[in-house]
């Protein structure tokens, strides 16, 4: 659980510390999907690669923005990407809602506990999310009074009295029907990934795995995700958005089933190249996942 990867540009010379912020993706395994969308504040917390000693701490920012929301989804039992009755991949995307809390709050560094202008017992419960305004770090309720504030882990932002807000992370389910996003039902455990921006400085040395790579010169890396059409039968040229910026991490799906870069397609500039292992007819579907 939790693979957590890092794309930097060996090609450029750039090295990890000379990045401020980085894009990488963060998994969550057999999750139980229960609808048009989920409550997945914990599971979303919990995973953030920023936590630090175990903690629940993250000052950087899930990424919750449309259109790198996006979230990959994977059938927890079979290990296969969900698709509809019509073969189109069922995908995610992740949104948050932040609720302003009355007064404020005594964030202390390295301590369990902070302090409440106002009682915020009434609105908020062991569990729940809060989130310091002025500095974006967040931490898990483990008990609540009428004055104080016990964190299920010790408070890694800095000393601060600030405004905050209770955090809460939302997991949607879609699928593309003539380029337009439909909401779609899941009833079944499934594994998701979600996109995270962070400071280089923020994450555990052991938590990078440095390939070949999609991070632009000290920018966040964007990802896409499109459905392309097969005009005619035997079609093997098809043309992309956007030009990859790493070719063989893109994922290639023909009705939700992916297949190997240089065995099956290859990429150059916005060119996918199908190296018919099958022919494409027309009812295919052909998805794509990509940095860029």
């Amino acid at each position: 659980m939790d693979q957590k990867t890092v794309y930097i540009d060996p090609e450029s010379g750039l090295k990890q510390s000379q990045v401020k912020r980085l894009a990488v993706f963060e998994n969550v395994v057999n999750f139980s999907a229960n609808g048009t969308s989920d409550d997945v504040t914990d599971e979303v917390g919990s995973a953030s690669i920023t936590k630090e000693n175990d903690g629940d701490q993250n000052k950087s920012g899930v990424i919750v923005d449309i259109p790198n929301n996006y979230c990959v989804l994977i059938d927890y039992a079979t290990g296969d990407p969900i698709v509809d009755g019509g073969g189109r991949r069922v995908y995610g995307r992740l949104t948050d809602t932040l609720t302003g809390l009355a007064g404020t709050i005594d964030f202390v560094n390295g301590s369990n506990t902070a302090n409440t202008s106002n009682d915020l017992s009434v609105s908020l419960s062991p569990g729940d999310y809060v989130v310091s305004d002025t500095s974006a770090y967040f931490g898990k309720i483990l008990s609540i009074t009428p004055t104080q504030i016990t964190w299920t882990y010790l408070w890694l932002g800095p000393t601060e009295t600030s405004a905050a807000s209770q955090l809460e992370y939302t997991l949607s389910y879609f699928v593309d029907i003539g380029g337009t996003e439909m909401p779609h039902s899941l009833s079944q455990s499934i594994n998701f990934a979600f996109a995270e921006s962070v400071l280089t400085s923020d994450i555990p040395f052991d938590a990078l795995l440095i390939g070949g790579g999609a991070g632009g010169s000290g920018g966040i890396v964007s990802f896409y995700h499109e459905q392309i059409a097969i005009t005619a039968p035997g079609q093997t040229v098809f043309t992309l958005t956007y030009a990859p910026k790493d070719p063989p991490d893109l994922i290639c799906w023909i009705n939700g089933v992916s297949y190997v870069y240089g065995t099956h397609y290859t990429v150059t500039g916005t060119t996918l190249t199908w190296l018919n292992p099958f022919t494409l007819k027309t009812k295919d579907t052909l998805t794509v996942y990509y940095a860029y």
